[in-house]
């Protein structure tokens, strides 16, 4: 018999956090957010661009009207809204006297641009996707919660790395937006050093790859493999793989199950790899 992935990760949290998240993560409202005739920061333009959200919780608002309870989580590169559903932060999160209560606050955790189930290269368009990057995303976001969930400030906002670079800049431009701001492994600087080289290095690996065939490829790359058990090295735990990969026949493991791992980590919705710098 096949165990939900929920049901799974409920089973590894203590007793008093597994029904404390079941409870907080019960029947999340999920929705699209579809902005018309959207133009991107370089000028390219799009019909019609989706984020895909899913909230928890129900909104309060203050004597004026205003929602006064949501937070806005923001997710990593690999990953999607779904992140914080999983162990062990949906069951040190969101649970009764946790610190992001669902029975107290309004949490919202969209897809960004590129992920998930919202508007994304593998679509369609492929390498004719317009070149969007951190600032379109964050503006997404803005407008998701500002226009279509109708909160004009929020509590909170937290997002771990390339959310966390989303959260920097959303807040840049509206600084009004939220009473405050929780960006994890990220610096409010523009991507360098070894980040931008490894970056650069696998986009150009990508694309120069036979089977790539300019974004059109009918196979997955041979190359993919290879760059994505690099990208598990480079932003794993160096102290973690002296634990897990301690002999070659641990290693030569890693390695093979790496490209699977890191799909698995994006969510319900498998992606074809994308060269936008995101």
């Amino acid at each position: 018999m096949k165990i939900p992935l929920f049901a799974f990760v409920l089973l590894c949290l203590p007793l008093g956090h597994r029904l404390a998240a079941a409870s907080a993560l019960a029947n999340p409202a999920e929705g699209d957010f579809i902005v018309k005739d959207y133009q991107f920061s370089n000028g390219e333009k799009l019909p019609e661009v989706r984020i895909h959200y899913r909230t928890f919780g129900q909104p309060t608002r203050n004597a004026q009207g205003a929602v006064n309870n949501a937070v806005l989580l923001l997710h990593g590169t690999t990953g999607n809204g779904t992140q914080y559903l999983s162990a062990p932060l949906a069951g040190e999160l969101f649970g009764a006297g946790q610190p992001l209560e669902a029975e107290k606050y309004y949490l919202i955790l969209p897809d960004s641009l590129g992920r998930g189930s919202s508007s994304r290269p593998s679509e369609g368009l492929h390498q004719k996707f317009p070149h969007y990057g951190y600032g379109d995303a964050a503006d997404l976001h803005y407008r998701l919660v500002t226009e279509k969930l109708g909160v004009a400030r929020v509590r909170l906002v937290v997002g771990t790395s390339m959310g966390g670079m989303h959260t920097w800049l959303l807040l840049g431009k509206h600084p009004e937006f939220a009473e405050a701001a929780l960006p994890i492994a990220c610096q409010p600087l523009p991507i360098a050093g070894r980040n931008l080289a490894w970056r650069r290095i696998f986009i150009g690996a990508l694309q120069s790859d036979p089977a790539f065939k300019e974004g059109e490829y009918a196979t997955e790359p041979t190359s993919l493999p290879s760059m994505l058990a690099m990208f598990r090295l480079l932003t794993g735990s160096a102290t973690d793989f002296e634990t897990t990969t301690p002999d070659l026949a641990k290693t030569n493991a890693f390695l093979a199950t790496a490209n699977a791992d890191v799909m698995a980590s994006a969510g319900p919705t498998r992606e074809k790899p994308s060269t936008r710098t995101i």
